[in-house]
């Protein structure tokens, strides 16, 4: 072995030191210094399979074509995947999952809709009652006898400071909360004024709330007109009222009296329904201005897109 590694040749690889070695011609070594021998290479590893086609949700369960299978020792084609058909199939998925998602969309935007009516008509009952309920007590105090004469009953007398400190508030609150209540009902309507029909958009493309926001801006001017005319009239006839010794008005003073009550009550009218009157034309300008930005995207989306 020594004289195998002093002549450049690995003793491992010497065939008189290898397994079944039977004898044979005498190797001769040279002192020239030779290569090593190559190690042994692994074989490549086997190709890896395609990935067989998709099949079909109409192809489960189908036997294959031509009786139960394959002739033997006929050859087999390699099935090989086609990434267009691949992708037709993720994209009709998409489609399927889109439309889903769609329907999904569409109940809950319809729901919410129907129950929105259902608000809008419990936020005009509350309101109107508020505005009710201030009217006739205002009315209930500005129309007591005693307020004018100074015979005030101590038993009505908190039935009167209850009149007197909640029915402007009630007034106020309810005229305007009509306005509100009236503008989202009108803001409601621009949903789809564009897709429905004339029939139901009304005269003009403008629906019922919106026209109920111009009768309400409408009859608020002409109340502020009509409640200071009362006022006015109530004011001049105070001052030619006529008591007689007991501290009540004389029979041809009953109509006078009955101005004056109708002019205190008109009084606390005239804020209330100038509110309204501003707060209704707010209103119509509001939703004008939600009605061109509407018309504008839709024109704006009409148009084709320039290359």
């Amino acid at each position: 072995m020594s004289e195998g590694a002093t002549s450049g040749i690995d003793p491992r690889f010497d065939p008189r030191y290898q397994r079944g070695y039977a004898g044979g011609e005498e190797i001769t070594t040279d002192a020239a210094p030779t290569m090593p021998a190559a190690r042994l290479r692994a074989p490549d590893p086997p190709a890896p399979a395609p990935a067989p086609a998709p099949i079909g949700a109409s192809d489960v369960g189908r036997p294959p074509s031509g009786g139960g299978g394959s002739a033997p020792g006929a050859p087999v084609a390699a099935v090989v995947s086609d990434p267009r058909a691949e992708r037709v199939v993720e994209r009709a998925r998409n489609e399927v999952d889109h439309e889903g998602q769609d329907d999904a969309f569409v109940v809950e935007v319809v729901s919410p809709g129907r129950s929105a009516i259902g608000w809008l008509i419990a936020g005009w009952a509350v309101t109107i009652a508020a505005f009710a309920a201030g009217a006739y007590l205002s009315w209930m105090v500005n129309s007591e006898i005693g307020y004018y004469t100074g015979a005030i009953s101590s038993e009505d007398q908190w039935l009167r400071e209850l009149g007197w400190t909640l029915s402007p508030s009630l007034i106020m609150a309810g005229a305007t909360g009509v306005v509100v209540v009236t503008a989202l009902a009108a803001f409601l309507h621009l949903r789809g004024p564009f897709d429905a029909d004339d029939a139901a958009q009304g005269r003009f493309g403008r629906g019922t709330a919106w026209w109920a926001l111009v009768s309400i801006a409408a009859l608020g001017v002409v109340g502020v007109v009509w409640a200071v005319g009362r006022a006015s009239e109530a004011s001049r006839a105070n001052s030619g009222l006529v008591f007689n010794g007991n501290g009540e008005p004389t029979g041809e003073q009953a109509d006078v009296f009955a101005q004056i009550a109708l002019g205190q009550f008109a009084q606390t009218l005239v804020g209330p329904l100038a509110l309204a009157a501003i707060a209704a034309f707010v209103g119509l300008v509001a939703v004008e201005v939600r009605r061109a930005t509407i018309s504008a995207e839709l024109v704006r989306s009409a148009q084709p897109d320039r290359p």
